[in-house]
């Protein structure tokens, strides 16, 4: 009886035991996940606050309002405010990067302007919501996505960048409000005008540079990279120096395409042909054509005798195959001139494929860059082509790399945590 009595003693105090393990075990479970719950809620009520700070930022920055204050909820996090994080840079430079072009960007001759951004951040564990750049960065797990744009616009070869930076200083935790203020009356012009050649980038050296990077990619179709090291992003906007309607000075012009796009990089390319004046047959026999420096590109334009029209031969880049567009392009007589249409889908070969399409496959292929060059067998000594009345017209997608015309404004505010 007494050895049943101490088992079932033993038994009593192994269930007592195992109850309070597994109790203590729940307790220490559900603090840890109603912790994790609560930074989680922390973080993403962070981000809406984040966000409607971005937009009275921009009321601010853009001139809409003098002074606009964000209360931020109380949080565990800390909020920081860092002047020395985040840089823009623009540079202006000629087609093949080389050189600098003084476009007067930032007052400056170097072709280069660079602009510190400032940043406000939230960090909560290893999760950072920061503003910067007139935009709402995450940073969490290595990686950084966009939670509200930046204030970067482009459009039909318009770059509108206001940049917002930030000045101010201090952290705060708990439950601290952001006041925002104007620092000048109005923002600092750095650039507006046109550009006319060369290539303008925009480069963001920053912890967000991921997010950036998608935006550029997301936003713009220009040539985007990325170096991890400097943790800094690139965009690439081409200014073509030919593009609209543009003079054949010479039988030794050049025609420049610069940043052409794998698909469709050519939305017009035209050409209105006048004969030499000295000569008396016109357009009879003419031997005229366009050669790519680069390849075996080329384009015959030819008539046999006193034609009504004229033949295109063109031969692919890599010189196996040619295409031949019979009486492509008539020749008006009563005013003596040919208009030529490259991109002209009612033209075709024998076998049916269209004119516009091959010109666009094969400008593909040898691209981005293709230089034309302008051969013209006269006469003897003279030309066949008025050089001084011909001309041409160049048109790129309008959804391409391409910029034409820039407005950028320095944009600062100061911010105070309170």
């Amino acid at each position: 009886m007494e050895e049943r009595g101490q088992a079932e003693l033993v038994g009593v105090v192994l269930l007592i035991g195992l109850t309070i393990l597994g109790t203590t075990a729940i307790v220490v479970l559900g603090t840890g996940t109603i912790a994790d719950s609560r930074a989680d809620s922390e973080i993403q009520s962070t981000e809406h606050a984040m966000t409607l700070f971005d937009s009275k930022a921009a009321n601010v920055a853009l001139g809409e309002s003098s002074v606009q204050t964000v209360q931020f909820g109380r949080t565990g996090g800390q909020f920081a405010i860092e002047e020395d994080v985040g840089t823009m840079r623009i540079e202006h430079r000629t087609e093949d990067g080389s050189e600098p072009v003084d476009w007067g960007g930032c007052g400056t001759e170097s072709g280069v302007c660079e602009i510190d951004l400032g940043t406000l951040v939230y960090t909560h564990g290893g999760t950072e919501i920061a503003y910067q750049g007139g935009g709402v960065w995450k940073h969490q797990n290595g990686g950084t996505t966009m939670v509200s744009p930046p204030e970067f616009h482009y459009r039909g070869e318009t770059l509108t960048l206001p940049i917002v930076t930030m000045s101010g200083e201090g952290t705060a935790s708990g439950g601290p409000a952001a006041t925002v203020r104007s620092e000048a009356d109005r923002p600092a012009p750095v650039y507006t005008g046109a550009i006319d050649q060369g290539n303008v980038t925009v480069t963001v050296e920053s912890p967000y540079y991921q997010g950036w990077q998608r935006h550029f990619e997301q936003r713009t179709n220009g040539n985007v990279t990325v170096d991890h090291a400097a943790e800094s992003v690139t965009v690439e906007l081409i200014s073509p120096e030919m593009q609209g309607e543009f003079a054949l000075t010479s039988s030794d012009n050049t025609i420049k395409l610069r940043g052409i796009p794998d698909e469709e990089p050519i939305d017009r390319l035209e050409f209105i042909l006048y004969p030499y004046e000295g000569d008396s047959s016109g357009f009879n026999n003419l031997d005229w054509g366009l050669e790519d420096e680069g390849s075996d590109l080329k384009l015959e334009f030819t008539s046999q005798g006193n034609a009504d029209a004229i033949d295109l031969t063109v031969t692919s880049p890599d010189g196996t195959e040619s295409h031949t567009f019979a009486e492509a392009f008539e020749i008006d007589g009563s005013e003596e001139r040919i208009d030529i249409d490259l991109m002209d889908e009612d033209v075709a070969d024998d076998s049916g494929e269209p004119l516009g399409s091959v010109i666009n496959q094969y400008l593909a292929e040898v691209g981005p860059n293709v230089d034309f060059g302008v051969y013209d067998q006269g006469q003897g000594s003279d030309n066949r082509i008025s050089y001084e009345t011909s001309m041409g017209y160049l048109e790129y997608d309008g959804d391409g790399q391409f910029v034409a015309y820039l407005h950028i404004t320095e944009n600062t505010v100061d911010v105070r945590l309170s």
